[in-house]
């Protein structure tokens, strides 16, 4: 959980957050549509409640003139107020709730980071959506401040969608990202669950750059020593892609073992899907800390939404 600075609803407008709710993060810039779209969709798969969410940032200092109880709410109401009756929030969820009769949405607006204000319903929300605010090459560096952090942080599942990603243009394939980790398993259980609410396929993508065999550094990719190597990852990919299958049997999977550096190979394999799916860590291109560069250069790359996920707690 998060420690923002007030849970205190903006407006007699404000609702909880629904159990089970997709949670969708908007800022008003018009950066988030894409990400909102996708949430629409998902809770129409899911039959779950839509739950909009914009974080009003206060100007440091302003917070502490009203003592411990935190930011008044009619402060809260003016701060989100300049884009109409209700806020942002408010008018994202009437304009969604007029074109999608048939999902249920509500809202609410906080005070405090975009991050910590979604992460204060990762116990309550079964997947939170958000965008990436990119709207150039140089906005790239704030990507931390909302998408990474919520999907580092998240309890659950998080959805990280660019602005760039054409919700149209989907091939029917959700490609995994494995690499033998806890967390790329929980990935590829929640790749043949996405692929049987839409129908997609799921293509298993494993990757490998540099192998040393015999002392050699393996380049040609019709030797013995590439195609043994190919045929080891296959073969570790197939222990654990198999009894996930069975879980799912109408869902078509294949496997894939590709050549070249993480990040572009995963990109570039993932142009025209319908969703990336990735762990929060694990071995190989994923090591150390939680959503490491490999991890956030895929969100801030991939021209796919980017499905986030971590092993559950032992």
């Amino acid at each position: 959980m998060a420690d923002n600075v007030t849970t205190q609803p903006a407006s007699p407008a404000d609702t909880p957050v629904p159990d089970g709710a997709i949670l969708v993060g908007v800022d008003g810039t018009g950066t988030d549509s894409a990400a909102v779209a996708w949430a629409v969709r998902e809770a129409q798969l899911r039959g779950a409640p839509l739950h909009v969410l914009h974080s009003a940032e206060v100007i440091l200092g302003v917070g502490e003139s009203f003592g411990a109880a935190g930011v008044d709410p009619i402060l809260l109401r003016g701060l989100d107020d300049e884009d109409g009756e209700g806020g942002i929030a408010a008018r994202v969820r009437d304009e969604l709730a007029a074109a999608h009769p048939d999902v249920a949405i509500t809202s609410s607006t906080a005070i405090g980071s975009a991050s910590g204000s979604l992460l204060d319903h990762d116990d309550v929300a079964s997947l939170i959506v958000v965008g990436t605010g990119q709207r150039s090459a140089l906005d790239r560096f704030f990507l931390g401040t909302t998408s990474a952090n919520t999907a580092m942080h998240a309890a659950c599942p998080v959805v990280v969608v660019n602005p760039k990603v054409d919700l149209e243009g989907g091939n029917g394939q959700i490609v995994v990202a494995l690499d033998g980790s806890d967390d790329s398993r929980a990935a590829l259980d929640a790749a043949l669950a996405e692929a049987e609410l839409r129908g997609s396929s799921v293509v298993c993508l494993m990757t490998w750059n540099v192998k040393v065999v015999d002392g050699f550094v393996v380049t040609e990719p019709d030797s013995p020593e590439w195609r043994k190597i190919e045929e080891d990852y296959r073969a570790k990919v197939a222990t654990f892609v198999e009894p996930a299958k069975a879980a799912h049997p109408d869902v078509a999977v294949t496997v894939e073992v590709a050549h070249g550096a993480v990040v572009p190979t995963i990109v570039e394999r993932a142009k025209g899907a319908e969703l990336l799916v990735i762990g929060r860590r694990g071995r190989g291109g994923f090591r150390g800390k939680l959503l490491g560069s490999t991890s956030r250069t895929v969100l801030e790359e991939s021209g796919a939404p980017v499905l986030v996920v971590h092993a559950p707690k032992e």
